[in-house]
């Protein structure tokens, strides 16, 4: 079994054994806090989600450029690398903080959210969020680490043990302590787990290879420039894709209320059980697809894609397939009633295929480290996404499954363009490599 395979593996191993403790915790967090908190803690996950990607790119661009070291064996420039990238991502992780301590101080997040819950419990939610989320972003760099020794389950086993560690706390203050669990007590929970994985898993890391640890003399401007040039590139598609992914359950709140992004995200989830499963495959494939390119191994990259569009033909069946027993696994898996639109599952089906078909061409091009004509297509997405939504919601009157449809829409720009395009340009990165 070749090491992409083995890890493969045990990726889906660890991610479809996270599904199941989220699935699991779906429900708990659901029951503890109520259709309205819930609905608030999904927002905040979302808000999460923006401030981990105000990295600069750095992640990224260190991913693909360690990776590209390693494989040439220069241990002392993947050094380099790690030690300019940590000094990057805690500068970014600071300037963050404060940024975001006075964005939270500023705004009336009752309005923002459209609730009655205590706009004091809101603040101290977001602030112990922000200060969890600046922090383990930093030590979470430590994932291209693992990517670039081609250890690329271990990110997989890191959330698992994150997810396993938050669920294990809320059961044993929720339900065994009878302790009444607020937003302030989940952000403070989820924070705390995702804290000791990462520093486990980051000394535990450097341990087993001291010639990579981080040294305060090998940050050098230079690789700081290389992690950031590639990694500025990566940072505004991670803008771009926050605004596509990431802006669905504020919109839905804001222009509706907490309980309609309640009503959204359980069958979102249950949805992502197959945008998991595509995504652990094409998590591996970025630094492969990096590899496979510095060893000139064009082949292997050409059989990747052809299996690639075969599966996305799996996964449309698996779509169509879940659209109608969504409605009976809801409730079972929830314990209660649960009513949902078919045109809000329709939506959400639509979403995860052209999300899926996107990711293949993003993926190949990210390996590659060619980022403008996805930044393009991006950027035009990011655009005009918002606008569609609201369109949906206002002309139409399509209600919450419209702020979805209009993601869905700004997605079909990609889903034309990137097949038409990147043959050419992975075809003209290919002669520039056997021309070097």
């Amino acid at each position: 079994m070749t090491t992409l395979s083995r890890h493969l593996a045990f990726t889906y191993l660890f991610r479809g054994s996270s599904m199941v403790v989220n699935f699991v915790l779906t429900p708990v967090i659901l029951i503890a806090l109520g259709d309205e908190g819930f609905g608030i803690w999904s927002v905040i996950v979302s808000i999460l989600n923006w401030i981990i990607f105000f990295d600069l790119g750095i992640v990224n661009g260190l991913k693909n450029k360690v990776t590209q070291s390693v494989a040439v064996q220069d241990f002392v420039k993947a050094r380099r690398y790690f030690s300019s990238g940590y000094a990057g991502i805690t500068m970014a992780a600071t300037s963050l903080m404060g940024i975001g301590l006075a964005f939270i101080l500023a705004f009336n997040w009752q309005n923002i959210f459209n609730t009655e819950v205590a706009g004091s419990e809101l603040q101290a939610a977001l602030l112990i969020s922000l200060i969890f989320a600046s922090v383990n972003f930093s030590l979470s760099i430590v994932k291209s680490g693992y990517y670039a020794i081609q250890q690329s389950a271990i990110p997989s086993l890191i959330l698992l043990l994150q997810q396993s560690l938050f669920l294990l706390s809320i059961l044993a203050l929720d339900r065994f302590l009878s302790f009444n669990l607020s937003l302030v007590d989940v952000s403070l929970l989820f924070g705390a787990s995702q804290f000791c994985m990462n520093t486990i898993f980051t000394v535990i890391f450097f341990k087993k290879r001291p010639y990579l640890t981080p040294l305060f003399r090998e940050i050098k401007k230079k690789e700081l420039k290389d992690v950031t040039g590639l990694g500025l590139a990566f940072f505004f598609l991670q803008l771009t894709g926050l605004v596509l992914y990431f802006t669905d359950n504020v919109l839905i709140s804001g222009l509706f209320t907490p309980v309609a992004v309640t009503n959204y995200q359980i069958p979102f989830k249950l949805f992502s059980v197959i945008s998991i499963l595509h995504n652990m495959l094409m998590t591996n494939l970025w630094p492969a697809y990096t590899k496979a390119f510095s060893e000139l191994n064009f082949t292997w990259v050409q059989k990747v894609l052809r299996r690639l569009k075969l599966l996305q033909l799996v996964l449309i069946i698996g779509v169509i397939a879940m659209l109608f027993v969504a409605p009976y696994i809801i409730p079972i898996w929830l314990g209660r009633e649960f009513e949902t639109s078919f045109g809000l599952l329709l939506a959400i089906g639509a979403n995860v295929v052209l999300v899926s078909w996107n990711a293949i061409y993003i993926y190949l091009l990210n390996g590659m480290g060619h980022t403008k004509f996805n930044l393009w297509v991006s950027a035009t997405q990011a655009i005009i996404n918002i606008p569609l939504s609201l369109m949906f919601v206002y002309w139409f009157d399509f209600g919450p499954e419209g702020v979805v449809w209009g993601t869905n829409v700004t997605l079909i720009l990609g889903t034309i363009l990137f097949p038409i395009f990147v043959p050419g340009i992975m075809s003209k990165y290919q002669k520039s490599l056997q021309n070097a």
